[in-house]
């Protein structure tokens, strides 16, 4: 470790040539990015490389020769480690003295490398350019993946609670189960008493201190007093000093009180308690049958809850480092919310379910994830790429997808699905990765490409000046049968109100 305490980014030197391994480390000796130095490893044929890095999973770079023991030494490892390795994320550097054994631009663009140098061309100045490049790229990477392994735990643990998508949804189904315990229809509130002097926002069906708390949702002869505070009222009054009379009361969770039974929450925040207050006689009941019962249902609103959270935790740390993709592109602000947007409208129009839609939504925000691992030169490049620049930036398809594809939890796998085939052309043969067409494309995916495309014609990029929407819109149709699926473009163009007032909500 250097003296920021930070560990040294591990970089494998891969060459037969003594002399490379020597001058490699004297040009960077003292070498550090991001506060971290390097922790050189050498390796003098392909067999020891290999080796090593079977051994040290951690290598974020790799300087390696092409001509060792074969001609194509160097060829072999890259698609080892790509392929029976299944490293993703170590960045790959080629260095040959022969180029005419590996012509560049046959290798840029049959093997997964992250760039190609002559060693006659390789100076200190850009020796260390690709190093810049290279372990910056590579921490990108890894921040991402750690991103998503964190979410995709926490999305996991979501998706087996309660599946209610509103605070009513959850109130209606509870009393239409809690109501066969009764030979009458049953009158509830759920109330949220609170501990500090300062509301929360909490999501909670009533909010307040005190008796002040506002309902927010109810049924039967309190759904009148929806959005209005609980002791307004004499029908809610009494509700809510029942409440008041529990805040200090013993942690159980059925209470018995005056007109009927006050279920609390298992799990309170540290600010807030939770209530189900439900009006009927309680002799009515065996009291033991509705506790075990009631109990379960106690349970079941802090999973709410808690499922509630963890859909805003998911919502929220897909778009921040998807955010964070479009901060390190320099692209527009706010583009990946925007074709999220625009995208949910078109899945709603197209008679997705509202789980299928949300789904959609989300997975679309990361259609550039694979952007991530093209060099920032590309990406920045203010100019018309040249062709090999051209087919190094379509590879941020299939890094998207390989990023992605590797999740079981649904969004993260439509994710991958779009993040590959957002550029497939709906006649075929002038899209990428696979050249797919028609319905072969998948659905999210062609939703996703018009979305993708009006929100960069009508907003300014590196390359260009923000077109007026009309002239977007015309675009679209010139493409209608040939980049975009044609009954879907129709869609998204009879929404263009929706779609206009999306960019004019969230204008970068």
């Amino acid at each position: 470790m250097n003296a920021s305490g930070k560990a040294p980014y591990k970089v494998l030197v891969v060459d037969d040539e003594k002399d490379v391994h020597v001058v490699s480390r004297m040009v960077l000796r003292g070498f550090e990015f991001d506060g971290r130095g390097l922790e050189l490893h050498d390796a003098y044929s392909a067999v020891e490389a290999k080796k090593l890095l079977s051994e040290i999973p951690d290598f974020a770079l790799v300087l390696l020769d092409v001509v060792m023991e074969e001609r194509d030494s160097g060829l072999q490892v890259v698609e080892w480690i790509r392929k029976t390795l299944g490293n993703r994320s170590i960045r790959i550097v080629l260095r040959t003295g022969q180029p005419g054994d590996a012509p560049e631009n046959s290798v840029i663009r049959t093997y997964d490398i992250n760039d190609y140098k002559l060693k006659t061309e390789l100076t200190q100045q850009k020796l260390f350019s690709t190093m810049y490049s290279s372990l910056r790229s590579y921490r990108d990477i890894v921040s991402l993946e750690r991103s998503r392994e964190s979410l995709q735990s926490i999305v996991r643990v979501g998706s087996e609670l309660f599946s209610a998508r509103s605070v009513d949804d959850f109130l209606k189904g509870m009393l239409d189960q809690i109501s066969h315990l009764y030979h009458d229809t049953l009158s509830s509130v759920v109330v949220e008493v609170e501990r500090s002097p300062e509301p929360e926002k909490s999501g909670l069906i009533v909010r307040g201190l005190g008796g002040r708390g506002q309902i927010v949702a109810a049924t039967g002869k309190f759904r009148p007093f929806v959005g209005r505070p609980v002791d307004e009222s004499p029908e809610t009054l009494r509700v809510a000093e029942q409440l008041n009379s529990l805040r200090d009361a013993p942690k159980e969770i059925v209470h018995v009180v005056e007109g009927g039974l006050v279920i609390a929450s298992v799990v309170p925040s540290s600010t807030t308690q939770n209530f189900i207050y439900l009006e009927e006689p309680v002799d009515r009941l065996d009291l033991d049958q509705v506790r075990l019962f009631l109990t379960n249902y106690s349970l079941t609103l802090d999973n709410f809850y808690l499922n509630q959270f963890v859909k805003g935790l998911q919502d929220d740390v897909l778009f921040m480092f998807a955010e964070t993709i479009e901060s390190h592109l320099r692209e527009t602000v706010h583009h990946v919310r925007r074709v999220s947007m625009m995208v949910k409208e078109l899945a709603q129009a197209q008679g997705f379910s509202a789980d299928q839609t949300e789904t959609i939504r989300l997975a679309s925000a990361l259609h550039d994830m694979g952007k991530i691992g093209v060099p920032s030169e590309i990406l920045r490049k203010p100019g018309r790429l040249t062709t090999d620049e051209r087919t190094v930036m379509k590879t941020h398809t299939t890094i998207g997808h390989d990023i992605l594809a590797s999740s079981e939890l649904p969004v993260f796998r439509v994710g991958a699905q779009i993040a590959k085939s957002h550029h497939e052309h709906w006649s075929g043969p002038d899209g990428y990765p696979d050249h797919l067409n028609g319905n072969d494309i998948p659905v999210e995916a062609r939703m996703t490409a018009i979305a993708d495309v009006f929100d960069a014609l009508v907003n300014s990029r590196v390359y260009k000046d923000a077109w007026p929407p009309e002239e977007a819109i015309a675009e679209l149709r010139r493409n209608r049968g040939t980049a975009f699926d044609p009954q879907l473009l129709d869609l998204f163009l009879g929404r263009m109100d929706a779609m206009l007032e999306i960019q004019k909500a969230h204008r970068g």
